[in-house]
């Protein structure tokens, strides 16, 4: 029988029950799935890296100005051209990073901009005890934050949270209770968009989010997946603070038809580019009423996958006469079928489109030809029709047609494409143009990829 593993004392201990030394070694191990006590035995020292004299200058002033080119410049100056990259990912890893063996909680998904990180994960922990040591060595503007919830309020009184402009706390089960403790940070100030997902808000988590005093500022919510009710949500459509909003996410909140009728009508639609009501049950009628509307005019990006719109919402769509700006469109999980695409591929009002996602939507050879052949499409660079019913003549047909001229990536993974069809596709020159083709989980047997290479027309990446 095995060993029961010893229970992590800094599992669910509350920062008023961890004594100094527990939260120095969380900062460094920081998760609900940290090491166990005796793993901390020979931690290192935290040594935490500074800079001073001319380089310290040149850094502060590029913190002053964070848009401005010129301090960077001189800093780039300072530590040579060729260098200023090194130099400044190595003081961010040597800032938050952690032994090899406790290398998952160290800073991640770094994202870095004219030679400076803007962007990270950390864990709260991390970031509660290294932040303002951090922001002294480069802009940071975007955070996300796991592993926070039992912190929250020492997260909100540091003010080193005043640099950040973007907060991702997705998946924290921050409850109203935390969403309260947020509310009430004077260091939130520069925030403008809030990722609030999967955080089990409900509707007191709204009420409370309603009641931050900084909510004017934000350009960008995310409240998918927070088990909303169509009263939480209206309260939050009507918010006349968020009549500025470019981008909303509500998507996973089973909110029903009643939301895509009720959204056009409201302010917060007029400036909106991004909006994501995936999930939500709204249907046919729902989808309907939606595209009906005459104040969609800005919308750039929208998320209706999973919302069982079928054709009828292809159609409504197809006609309507305020959606005209979309670059990025997801209808995947639709329903759509053949009818559904058909009724896309005949859509006036799709020329700017850039990315279309039809991902199981039941889409056979009929549908991919109506969409092969489609002129509206033809600034479409990049397409999903994966786990649909292409087969073989589907696909030869949506590559051989004469629109889509624009395609560079395209997937048709689990589409029953064989290799006898990509032999097809080779012969007519199909594969011509593309830069990206995923053909994964289609019995095309082993040797599609050499086949593929050796036909000479596609020289892009392939995914098999």
């Amino acid at each position: 029988m095995s060993t029961p593993r010893a229970a992590n004392p800094f599992a669910r201990r509350l920062p008023g029950r961890a004594t100094p030394d527990d939260l120095r070694k969380m900062a460094w191990a920081p998760s609900y799935r940290a090491p166990r006590a005796c793993d901390f035995a020979n931690l290192p020292a935290v040594e935490l890296p500074d800079v001073s004299g001319e380089e310290r200058e040149l850094l502060d002033a590029i913190l002053a100005d964070v848009e401005a080119d010129e301090p960077r410049l001189r800093y780039a100056g300072f530590v040579g051209s060729d260098r200023i990259r090194a130099e400044v990912l190595g003081n961010v890893t040597r800032t938050a990073s952690l032994d090899e063996a406790f290398a998952p909680w160290s800073a991640r998904d770094l994202v870095y901009r004219r030679g400076f990180a803007e962007g990270m994960s950390l864990a709260g922990r991390s970031f509660i005890s290294l932040g303002s040591h951090l922001v002294r060595l480069t802009p940071l503007r975007e955070l996300r934050l796991v592993a926070v919830a039992p912190f929250l309020n020492e997260l909100a009184a540091c003010p080193h949270l005043g640099r950040i402009e973007s907060l991702d706390l997705r998946g924290n089960h921050l409850e109203a209770a935390g969403v309260r403790e947020l509310a009430a940070s004077p260091h939130l100030h520069r925030l403008t968009h809030l990722n609030l997902a999967t955080n089990s808000l409900a509707a007191d988590g709204v009420r409370e989010l309603l009641h931050a005093p900084w909510r004017g500022r934000l350009r960008g919510l995310n409240v998918a997946d927070n088990n909303l009710d169509p009263a939480a949500v209206d309260r939050l459509l009507e918010e006349p603070a968020f009549a500025d909003m470019v981008e909303l996410d509500l998507s996973h909140n089973r909110l029903g038809p009643s939301l895509a009728e009720k959204l056009p009508r409201t302010a917060i639609v007029c400036l909106l580019k991004k909006l994501s009501l995936a999930g939500n049950g709204i249907g046919p009628g729902g989808a309907s009423a939606f595209f009906a509307a005459d104040r969609l005019n800005t919308l750039t990006d929208l998320d209706l996958s999973f919302n069982g719109i079928s054709p009828a919402g292809a159609f409504a769509l197809a006609d309507a006469e305020s959606f005209r700006a979309a670059r990025v469109l997801d209808l995947g999980f639709n329903d759509l079928e053949d009818t559904g695409a058909e009724a896309l591929a005949s859509a006036g009002n799709l020329f700017h489109l850039r990315e279309l996602n039809l991902r199981a939507n039941r889409i056979g050879p009929r549908g991919a030809k109506a969409l092969g052949e489609s002129a509206n499409l033809a600034a479409v660079a990049k397409l999903d029709l994966a786990a649909n019913h292409l087969g073989d003549a589907g696909a030869v047909a949506l590559l051989t047609g004469d629109g889509l001229e624009g395609l560079r990536e395209l997937d048709l993974s689990n589409n029953g494409i064989t290799a006898a069809g990509v032999r097809r596709l080779i012969a007519c020159g199909g594969l011509r143009g593309l830069e990206l083709l995923s053909l994964a989980h289609n019995p095309i047997g082993r040797n599609a990829a050499g086949l593929i290479r050796a036909g000479g027309d596609f020289t892009g990446t392939l995914l098999l």
